[in-house]
């Protein structure tokens, strides 16, 4: 991938389409911190993610490729164990949790583990997870790939 350069603003919806090969999955992974740009700068909520990747990091909600969900925890457990992590207040927690499995259409598939999910509904937990703490930026890595 070579220079690449966009900003999107605020309350806006933006799509990176491209060929296969094109540096999508690789610009999320230079934004979510798990591959280092070798060159240039980037930020999330003007937080730098070379040099302040914790603060970006809060700001951020992101869905990779591929699920990775835990296949022994139940859809509802994924679910409050990110939102403990995002620092939701624990009485607002289960209100969360349940409204984002009635978004999602995961109502009958909450309680059963992950493990057990078709590739759909693992994808839904997935955009889910990405969901929790409705952060600022959210990064969808083909979010609707085995939905239906």
């Amino acid at each position: 991938m070579k220079e690449i350069t966009f900003g999107v603003p605020q309350k806006e919806v933006f799509g990176l389409l491209g060929v296969n090969g094109a540096g999508k999955t690789t610009t999320f992974n230079m934004l979510t911190g798990h591959v280092v740009p070798t060159d240039g700068a980037a930020s999330i909520c003007n937080s730098s993610v070379l040099t302040q990747m914790i603060a970006s990091r809060r700001h951020l909600g992101y869905c990779p490729q591929f699920d990775a969900t835990q296949a022994n925890m139940t859809g509802r457990e994924h679910l409050l164990f990110y939102a403990q992590l995002r620092g939701v207040p624990k009485q607002q927690q289960k209100q969360l949790v349940d409204s984002l499995i009635i978004q999602l259409g995961l109502k009958q598939h909450a309680d059963r583990t992950a493990g057990t999910y078709s590739g759909g509904n693992r994808r839904k937990l997935s955009v889910g997870i990405a969901l929790v703490g409705n952060p600022p930026v959210v990064l969808l890595d083909e979010p609707s790939t085995g939905m239906v």
